[in-house]
């Protein structure tokens, strides 16, 4: 033992007695940070000839220790009648509860197992030192006998302190257990072995510092300038030698930018991360230093980052280097991505608006043409019953029927129609629809059918039937417009179970009619499968279609509680299934018969701003017994009836007209005449409904194009609704 000079015998000076330099390094450590003064004895000998020089307030004693462990220690200590009142604690792994009767045999103070928790160490430390005062004052010591075992022992102690020694003793016992112990006691010999090779190789070192004293004096002057740029650059940083291409330094930011530890990234080549193709390398090219400009960085993943990124030149170990210091300008570039993208977006909602007004438009002239061609078509019909011609003006009619259809397209897609859910069956629609494709489709392209579910029923609007399977075709013919090939069109019935139903099959189990559209085209690559029904979502060329095809079909059958699949492998084809959902096949469609329309012969006032549908409407009435009185400006029209309100019987007057809306002069006639029915005819419903027309006082409200069989029905309707005068 070697003790430097004298130790003055004052308050808070502990003796430690450890024969393990690393534990009595631990020791020290925790107690001088509570501010206390230590000294440190390797065993008991040590101890004891320390204590012969001085007295210290408390001392702290490993129990197993060479020449005299800390219970020789602690009995010798208790039997100096100077000494005996100092506190004593005994370190020790807890490995056999006798250890706490060995410890109150010998007098210790108190008793804490290794390892133990600083604030515990340090609590106990100050509880007993606290007791010193009074312990000197009175030290009374009384004789106990323990049980434990089949042992007895005789122990003579303070039983305040046996008290203490005891409870803490079992405190800690209970927190430990017997795994516990064994990794200590493992940890105990590793850490002697461990404490054996530090020496050995401390003495190592002692020599190799010698030689690099000189060598660290020039490291610290190149950390120093490193530590310079560190502190610095906020953002990723890489150094790298202009002649090896090399990186030997990385700060935290690059290294996170690029995904791997900075060890891995030191010595790599610059060109992993940054100008894989020499593209605005500052060494290929030195002009471009000290130039800021966009790149992108090779992340370990294999991604690209785009970064800001500027270079500058800097001397270190007398070479040239080259900082490259950039930022991650993901954000902003994602930030500027989502603007453009909403652009595009607003773009495409304002051409849809657009298109919508364009659709109304068209909808409410082509209605008004289109009523001509009914109305004269069903004039000339109306006379002819044997005639060859019949037939044709019949065809004429139904082709306007479709027309009409079509009419109820352009509003559906400009989102200004409602659509009414009735008993359909889907082979009749859909064998007319391929009647109309095949004259649209180039004779390339093979249309085969399979119409089996010929009597099967669904409850829709036979215009969204329509609609699906000219989306659906188109799309198919499209794919196959360069190669041609075969277009497949089947409808069948099934019944789907519940043991059918899986979690991508959103259905519900039941009655089903399938509609299954087949090409032999270029098919749809997998990765975009699943964006296919996404709203403007195209792979066409610009011009060649919207991307609102499929997102209308999608939008219809889920509607009608149904599902759309596709199945396609590339350059196989494609093959798209509607379900739907099927009713009652029993329900039977009564086949209309040719009936005599009503009649009348009361006086009809017809408004229209359209000269032809005045004469039509006016040769119509007079064909169904009427008198009419047509105009073609809705202010003459007023004129007329404020004249003479009680020569009319019944007014019918369309709703958009130049000067005065049908609706206004609806309001100016029943002001005039409270009881004149009034029929409002109009081709574009945007700006009244039925029930708004209603609410106006209006009879009834009917939707160009007229067809001479509803328009005689709703006048006889209505005439027959007026009371009796």
């Amino acid at each position: 033992m070697k003790v430097t000079g004298t130790v003055s015998n004052r308050a808070g000076e502990i003796l430690i007695v450890e024969d393990s330099p690393t534990q009595a390094e631990h020791l020290k450590h925790i107690l001088e940070e509570t501010g206390y003064q230590t000294e440190h004895v390797r065993n008991g000998r040590e101890a004891v000839r320390f204590l012969s020089l001085t007295r210290p307030d408390l001392i702290i004693s490993d129990v197993l220790m060479p020449e005299m462990d800390g219970y020789a220690l602690c009995r010798w200590l208790k039997g100096q009648p100077d000494l005996r009142t100092i506190p004593v604690i005994l370190l020790t792994i807890l490995s056999d509860p006798r250890d706490v009767v060995r410890s109150l045999e010998c007098g210790a103070d108190d008793f804490i197992t290794k390892p133990c928790k600083d604030v515990v160490l340090a609590s106990h430390v100050k509880r007993l030192l606290s007791g010193v005062k009074r312990t000197e004052e009175r030290y009374s010591r009384e004789s106990i006998t323990l049980a434990f075992g089949n042992s007895s022992y005789h122990i003579t102690a303070d039983l305040h302190k046996t008290a203490n020694l005891l409870l803490s003793s079992y405190e800690t016992a209970i927190e430990k257990n017997r795994d516990l112990i064994a990794a200590q006691q493992e940890l105990r010999i590793l850490n002697e072995c461990l404490e054996h090779r530090v020496e050995a190789r401390t003495a190592e070192l002692r020599a190799e510092i010698a030689r690099r004293e000189a060598a660290e004096q020039t490291l610290r002057q190149s950390e120093q300038q490193l530590q310079h740029i560190l502190n610095h650059i906020h953002t990723g940083f890489l150094v790298i030698n202009a002649q090896t291409k090399r990186i030997v330094e990385v700060n935290a930011s690059a290294a996170e930018m690029i995904g791997l530890p900075r060890e891995t990234i030191l010595g790599e080549c610059c060109c992993r991360f940054i100008f894989p193709d020499l593209s605005g390398c500052p060494i290929e090219f030195p002009e471009r230093v000290g130039s800021q400009s966009e790149h992108l960085l090779r992340t370990a993943s294999g991604n690209l980052l785009p970064i800001l990124r500027t270079a500058s030149i800097m001397t270190l170990h007398g070479q040239p280097h080259i900082v490259e210091s950039f930022v991650n300008i993901s954000a902003q570039k994602q930030a500027e991505e989502e603007r453009l993208a909403l652009e595009k977006q607003l773009f495409r909602a304002q051409k849809m608006e657009a298109i919508g007004t364009l659709a109304g438009g068209i909808a409410h002239d082509f209605n008004n043409i289109l009523g001509a061609i009914i109305g004269y078509a069903e004039i000339t019909l109306h006379g002819l019953y044997d005639s060859p011609w019949r037939p044709k003006l019949e065809r004429i009619i139904r082709i306007s029927e479709r027309a009409k259809d079509l009419v109820q397209q352009i509003l559906t897609f400009s989102r200004h129609s409602d659509h009414e859910h009735k008993p359909v069956q889907p082979a009749l629609l859909i064998k007319e629809s391929l009647k109309l494709l095949r004259s649209s489709l180039p004779a390339t392209i093979e249309i085969r059918q399979d119409i089996a579910a010929t009597k099967s029923t669904i409850m829709a609007d036979p215009t969204r039937i329509h609609q699906i399977m000219m989306n659906l075709c188109t799309n198919a013919a499209h794919a196959m417009r360069e190669t041609g090939g075969v277009l497949e069109v089947s409808l069948k019935n099934r019944d789907i179970g519940a043991a059918e139903i899986v979690p991508d099959f959103q259905l519900e189990p039941g009655s089903y009619v399938v509609l299954t559209i087949r090409d032999t085209g270029q098919g749809i690559p997998p990765d975009i499968q699943n964006r296919i029904f996404e709203p403007f979502f195209t792979t066409k060329s610009p011009g060649e279609g919207t991307g609102l095809g499929l997102s209308v079909v999608y939008g219809i059958v889920k509607k009608y509680n149904g599902m759309v699949t596709v199945d396609s492998v590339p350059r196989k084809g494609a093959t798209f299934q509607v379900f739907l959902p099927r009713v009652d096949d029993n329900l039977t469609f009564i086949q209309e018969e040719e009936e005599i329309l009503p009649c009348g012969s009361e006086h009809i006032l017809f408004v229209d701003d359209e000269t032809a549908l005045v004469e039509m409407g006016q040769e119509t009435l007079r064909t169904l017994g009427y008198r009419v009185t047509g105009i073609c400006n809705s202010l003459e029209a007023l004129e007329t009836f404020r004249r003479t309100p009680s020569l009319f019987d019944l007014i019918i007057t369309d709703m958009t007209m130049p000067q005065m809306t049908g609706t206004v002069l609806s309001r100016h006639l029943l002001q005039i005449r409270g009881d004149i029915p009034i029929i409002l005819c109009t081709g574009y419903s945007e700006f009244i409904t039925e029930k708004e027309a209603k609410e106006l006082g209006i009879r009834e409200f009917i939707m160009k194009p007229l067809f001479m069989k509803e328009l005689a029905t709703v006048i006889r309707r209505v005439l027959d609704s007026v009371p009796a005068v």
